[in-house]
């Protein structure tokens, strides 16, 4: 008598456009017939992990991915009259009222918005966390489908059911002073890699017998050269996640993928062909591991 399938949890890490490397995982992934059961994403994860939920094929995610243009998501906040204007009520001695992050972040959400068809939580078809952070109160929160919601309590935990996707992915991404943050139900919502880059635990928590995750690190890990205020922020949440999800990784993933990327910048698009390279590459490598764990 044949044994019970196991079911296999996906865990996609933040890390800005080197999260390119999460469609590259997901390729090979279906080319050897292997398919998460559970998803979870946080950040550049999440957008790559909606995506797929929502019914895109990876050729759709790959083009969008590669075409789309800086100014197509990149809102600034800040502008030279922006400047002039400061610099007035700052002479006059008024109160300043300075932007809560360079890029506002509307163009982005409303992209997402269109390639996911305005997709509730609700509606999704299998298991997706998407995990942000309550700036505020410092919760975890995550955003999944109500029927998904854990039956027991979850510590330093809250569960949104009532967004779209869109949303969900907004507030994943907005790492503090980059993005603005997303506000929701009376919270305002930042990057979830603070609070939890690699989700892994979730994916236990919803039953997953083995748990695949991919950690993309931090960025500029071989680059002395930080020259820019974006590339400092990145850099300093990025470090400030990697602690946390080195613990959360040696306690609840199987197996981890490095698709070893560290030196690719905040804006740099024109290597998101690369990045999705090194996640097929990296992939390849950990299928016959990965069968081993789905099999015995």
């Amino acid at each position: 008598m044949l044994g019970k399938k196991k079911t296999l949890g996906l865990a996609l890490s933040g890390g800005s456009l080197r999260g390119a490397a999460h469609i590259g995982v997901l390729k090979v992934l279906k080319e050897n017939g292997i398919l998460p059961d559970y998803i979870a994403g946080t950040s550049a994860g999440s957008i790559v992990a909606s995506l797929f939920v929502a019914g895109l094929s990876f050729n759709d995610i790959e083009t969008a991915v590669v075409n789309v243009k800086k100014k197509n998501i990149v809102d600034w906040s800040v502008n030279f009259f922006n400047i002039i204007w400061m610099g007035i009520k700052s002479l006059f001695k008024c109160s300043l009222s300075l932007p809560l992050g360079l890029i506002k972040g509307n163009y982005i959400e409303n992209l997402l918005f269109m390639m996911t068809k305005g997709m509730m939580l609700n509606q999704i078809s299998m298991p997706l966390a998407i995990t942000a952070t309550d700036i505020n109160s410092g919760e975890r929160i995550i955003f999944t489908g109500k029927e998904y919601i854990p039956k027991t309590y979850v510590k330093d935990t809250v569960f949104i059911d009532d967004a779209t996707i869109a949303e969900a992915c907004r507030a994943s991404i907005s790492i503090p002073g980059v993005f603005a943050p997303k506000k929701l139900k009376n919270r305002y919502l930042v990057d979830g890699g603070i609070k939890d880059n690699v989700p892994v635990d979730i994916l236990r928590i919803w039953g997953a017998d083995v748990v695949l995750a991919v950690d993309l690190k931090f960025a500029s890990q071989d680059d002395q050269n930080i020259n820019t205020m974006l590339e400092i922020l990145l850099q300093s949440a990025d470090i400030m996640g990697q602690s946390l999800s080195d613990c959360k990784l040696d306690v609840y993933a199987d197996l981890v993928i490095d698709p070893e990327i560290y030196d690719m910048g905040l804006l740099e698009f024109t290597r998101i062909p690369e990045a999705i390279e090194k996640g097929e590459r990296a992939t390849r490598k950990i299928i016959p591991r990965l069968r081993e764990l789905l099999e015995t």
